[in-house]
């Protein structure tokens, strides 16, 4: 998948601006980069995750909405089509 160029640019200024809270966590509070890289993947990992999971959900209450449609259809139609037998039938 490519990016576009303005894509591509604001990846690039999170990625700086993690890379500057990175170096000024470790400098001040002799935080392990380690354990800040940890952190912050886990923070990508968290958003990433919760995108993935709310994109599934809406797309699983949208196909069960499609097919309570259909449901409700398919009962329409098979109960005209009772009454229509039971019309031909009366005027038997």
């Amino acid at each position: 998948m490519r990016l576009n160029k303005k894509s591509e640019t604001y990846i690039l200024i999170v990625m700086i601006f993690f890379l500057g809270l990175l170096i000024s966590t470790h400098w001040k509070y002799g935080v392990s980069f380690d354990a800040i890289v940890q952190t912050i993947g886990s923070v990508f990992g968290v958003l990433i995750g919760s995108y993935l999971a709310g994109n599934h959900a809406i797309r699983v209450m949208q196909e069960q909405i499609r097919n309570e449609k259909m449901i409700r259809e398919r009962e329409r139609q098979s109960i005209e089509e009772f009454l229509r037998f039971g019309m031909y039938l009366k005027g038997i």
